[in-house]
């Protein structure tokens, strides 16, 4: 903004506009972006997400401003809001990907770039603070206000940014992708904890065997034995390119590829060794209420021990520290105590029909559930090297 001064000498009382007036100087007034700024555009753009800026101010202010924050022009240079009334809604969808910057723009023209955007499939916010980014922070997926917006612009928003800073949004990326993140993986876990012993029990079924669990063990490990490490796994750490994927799209499913790869390698590889398990010891002679407490144990303790696969889905364990989200390890230690307890104190052995283990039998279950770790863990390095290298192709 500027503004003129100018003064005039007077004596009679002034009632209409004074004219012929000398000038005094001139006063330019800015409005300084925050320090934070520039670096969240740096660090939004790297996240795949496109900033456009989108002003009633005059195209070269327009530009100051977007150089400061570090975006750049694109091909189409700034674009006026006269040019937009010159532009059809077809047009302008297909135009819009290669304009950053608007300016001398009105409400209307907010309201149709966002409807141009969103007619392209993208998932868009509006941050504004004014009654005229009203309608267009209502037709986007996610309005944004600043806290010292209007009253209008806050009601009409989804978000409020109480301390005016973009790197408020930057933030609040970084963690929705991290408790998206983390969802999968609490999803991988059950669900290939669940797939694993519906394929035990029903390949014991067709073999004509006993059950080699009970239900009332089945509720243990699902409730108790798992209960803490899903729980932890929603503090998973962020994973390090978190902030360097591209978005996801609208219709990107919650169960992707690697989900479904990982939850087949888990319920596969803990079957095929529980099964081939159960059917050794059984040929042996084993007693069915040892040979059910041996794979009821072996079974919780497969869980407890895989779920450190499932700690990333886009890295094998032999690229990360396995011990670094604390409070995983903790859940898999009172889990292993837990399991110990089910099969020593008296009144739960009675209750969940289990007798004391011998370290022999340890051992099997301990060997058993490192080598199914080791061979979920390859597998999973062998499709993520195999992705990728297609991915490169």
């Amino acid at each position: 903004r500027v503004l003129a001064v100018a003064k005039k000498s007077q004596e009679e009382m002034v009632t209409e506009l004074p004219t012929e007036l000398m000038c005094q100087g001139l006063i330019g007034i800015s409005d300084v972006l925050r320090p934070s700024t520039r670096g969240s555009i740096r660090t939004l753009r790297e996240a795949g997400v496109r900033v456009v800026l989108i002003t009633g101010d005059h195209p070269e202010t327009a530009v100051v401003v977007a150089h400061d924050a570090g975006m750049t022009l694109l091909d189409d240079g700034v674009v006026l809001g006269t040019d937009l009334d010159k532009m059809s809604d077809n047009e302008l969808k297909e135009r819009v990907i290669g304009i950053s910057i608007y300016a001398r723009v009105e409400p209307q023209h907010k309201l149709r770039i966002i409807q141009a955007w969103r007619a392209r499939g993208e998932v868009v916010a509006m941050v504004g603070d004014g009654v005229n980014d009203a309608a267009a922070m209502k037709a986007a997926d996610i309005g944004v206000s600043v806290g010292s917006g209007t009253d209008v612009a806050k009601e009409t928003s989804d978000m409020v940014l109480l301390n005016n800073d973009l790197s408020s949004i930057t933030a609040a990326v970084y963690e929705g992708r991290v408790i998206f993140d983390n969802m999968r993986k609490v999803i991988v876990y059950l669900v290939a904890d669940s797939f694993s012993e519906v394929i035990l029990i029903s390949g014991t079924i067709l073999l004509g065997l006993p059950l080699p669990i009970l239900a009332v063990q089945i509720l243990w490990i699902n409730l108790v034995t798992d209960g803490l490490p899903y729980l932890a796994l929603t503090m998973e750490r962020a994973e390090p390119d978190v902030m360097q994927r591209p978005p996801r799209r609208r219709d990107t499913p919650v169960v992707n590829t690697e989900m479904k790869v990982l939850i087949f390698l888990i319920g596969v590889l803990t079957d095929i060794g529980l099964l081939a398990l159960y059917l050794f010891l059984h040929a042996k002679g084993v007693q069915t209420d040892h040979l059910r407490t041996i794979i009821f144990t072996a079974l919780a303790v497969d869980s407890l021990l895989y779920v450190f696969a499932v700690r990333s889905l886009r890295r094998s364990l032999f690229r990360m520290n396995p011990f670094t989200n604390r409070w995983l390890v903790g859940a898999v230690l009172i889990g292993l105590l837990t399991q110990v307890a089910v099969v020593y104190v008296p009144w739960l052995q009675d209750l969940f029909r289990t007798i004391g283990l011998s370290a022999s039998d340890w051992g099997l279950v301990g060997l058993l559930a490192v080598v199914k770790l080791i061979a979920i863990e390859v597998g999973k390095e062998g499709y993520l090297l195999i992705k990728k290298r297609t991915h490169v192709a």
